[in-house]
């Protein structure tokens, strides 16, 4: 395996080999090329003037909400897009069959998302929000549950209820 470098750079800056890549950056330096995993405001670029491999899902999502993608790429030999299971057009990146980088993720399948793939690799990069054992979350199945109990609870008790989401969704 090639020596790979990993530094925080207004993003994950990842060097292997020639190849210079900017993992969900904030902003670009204009040099390498950007991977931006979903289209959640916390991992859009500023665009500049580099390649972005992305997917196209993600791309017309971030269009939508005001961050239009230039000098999209969908494809770049060596680099394999994998289904993170975050939110719709979430990918995962695999770099070479050694390193694997993922953003926010889940494993879970649920409506019409399948849950991330995992592949085998040497180096594994994540960019998460709940990476730590504290936030283990309960099955999806009860979480569904519990939450039809409490909205029932509360219909039957004659007071309202009003349910708040992400625009975009958001799933762990």
């Amino acid at each position: 395996m090639r020596k790979v470098s990993v530094k925080a750079a207004d993003g994950i800056l990842v060097e292997y080999g020639d190849t210079k890549l900017l993992l969900d950056p904030i902003r670009s330096s204009g040099d390498g090329l950007v991977f931006v995993s979903h289209a959640h405001q916390d991992h859009l670029l500023e665009s500049g003037g580099q390649r972005v491999l992305t997917s196209r899902e993600t791309a017309a999502l971030a269009a939508a909400r005001g961050r239009v993608i230039r000098n999209l790429v969908s494809e770049v030999d060596g680099f394999k897009m994998m289904n993170s299971g975050h939110i719709f057009g979430s990918r995962s990146l695999l770099i070479n069959d050694e390193i694997y980088y993922t953003g926010d993720f889940s494993l879970r399948s649920r409506a019409f998302l399948k849950g991330g793939e995992t592949p085998r690799c040497k180096v594994l990069i994540i960019e998460t929000t709940y990476g730590r054992e504290d936030f283990t979350f309960p099955p999806i199945e009860e979480v569904v549950d519990r939450t039809h109990k409490i909205i029932s609870e509360q219909f039957s008790s004659g007071r309202p209820v009003i349910l708040m989401g992400y625009p975009l969704g958001k799933a762990q």
